[in-house]
């Protein structure tokens, strides 16, 4: 398994297979993603997101 987020971000196996994106109950675990800080709506740690998974950009219609 591994994270999803880093994979695809092009991390090397040996770093991406030593976490996951999130937790059984859905807070971020990645330590990139947790550091990234949404420009949109400024979340970040627990529950940072990309600006393409913005809720706030989602809910108007963009994102994903």
């Amino acid at each position: 398994m591994g994270c999803v987020f880093c994979k695809k971000n092009g991390e090397t196996y040996e770093y991406y297979s030593t976490h996951v994106l999130k937790d059984n109950r859905g807070k971020v675990v990645c330590p990139i993603l947790r550091k990234y800080t949404c420009p949109t709506c400024q979340a970040t740690g627990d529950s940072a997101h990309t600006q393409r998974h913005c809720p706030l950009l989602n809910a108007k219609g963009f994102g994903k």
